[in-house]
Parts: structure tokens; C-alpha cells; sequence
């Protein structure tokens, strides 16, 4: 899936969570955890939006765990989780970052390529549904997700 598809979903998931809250401060970093946790996970790749943008960081993680590899895992997720529990941050920021990064593993497990899940075992998982990264469906997904999210706001 490209940037824009993972950035739309984690629009929608931080619409969904930040709706309550109204114009707020709250549902601006409510609704940017979610984006950035939609994204994050793309670390391992130079080229992608988040790689591009933090190129030292984006350059370690390819190095050492390759694409859609650690940074595509449950492992990873809770690790993100864990973190910002200890560092205090509140609930409502952790839920809406890590379904974030949850929506990214579950849509780039519809790719051929699939993600390494249960890493550090090197078995890739994906479902039965595969859609070609930068296709038709890559984009109709990013123009529902907005819309989505449009509909969330309503």
C-alpha cells in the first residue's frame, strides 16, 4: 500500500476516536497518532514517506531488519505500546497510535509480499486477498478511507 493509503486509514481511525472531543487539542493529537502510527511502520523503508523524512533513523532500521520485516510485527506494535505506557502518555493517544500501526500490518497483508507478523520467526503472513501496491485498489481504498473519515465527522 503506498504513504497515502496508510496516512488516509489512520485519518479515519483518528476521526473515529477524536470525534468526541470536538475541535480540540485533544483531536488534533488524537487524529495525528493515528496518521503517524499508520505510517511509522514503513520506517524500514528509505524511499517511503516516513523514511524519506527521517533518512538516518529510515537507514538503521533497513539495515538491520530489512523491509516489512520487524517493523511490520505485533512485536512491534506492543513494543510501541509498552513504551508509550511507561513514558505516561495518556490511553486515548496509545490506542489511537497502535491501531494505527495495526491498520498498516492489516493492509500491507494484502499485498503478495505480506508482512513478518510473529517476527523474529521469518514466515510472512498475508491474507488471502492481495491488491498491487500504487493500483487501482491501493487508490480506491485511499479515496474511502477519506471518505470515511469525511462520514466520521458528520
Amino acid at each position: 500500500m503506498t504513504g497515502k493509503t496508510h496516512a488516509s486509514c489512520g485519518c479515519m481511525i483518528g476521526m473515529y476516536f477524536a470525534k468526541d472531543y470536538g475541535v480540540s487539542l485533544e483531536s488534533v493529537v488524537i487524529l495525528s497518532a493515528a496518521v503517524t502510527g499508520a505510517v511509522v511502520p514503513d520506517i524500514c523503508h528509505t524511499k517511503s514517506y516516513i523514511g524519506r523524512r527521517l533518512p538516518i533513523v529510515s537507514f538503521i532500521f533497513s539495515v538491520i531488519f530489512g523491509h516489512r520485516s520487524f517493523t511490520h510485527s505485533l512485536l512491534f506494535l506492543l513494543l510501541n505500546f509498552m513504551i508509550l505506557d511507561i513514558i505516561g502518555v495518556p490511553t486515548v493517544f496509545i490506542v489511537s497510535y497502535t491501531v494505527g500501526i495495526l491498520s498498516h500490518l492489516i493492509l500491507d497483508m494484502m499485498t503478495k509480499t505480506g508482512v513478518s507478523l510473529f517476527y523474529p520467526l521469518k514466515k510472512r503472513m498475508s491474507l488471502s486477498i492481495y491488491f498491487k501496491t500504487g493500483g487501482i485498489v491501493d487508490y480506491l481504498l485511499f479515496f474511502v478511507f477519506i471518505g470515511m473519515s469525511y462520514y466520521i465527522l458528520m
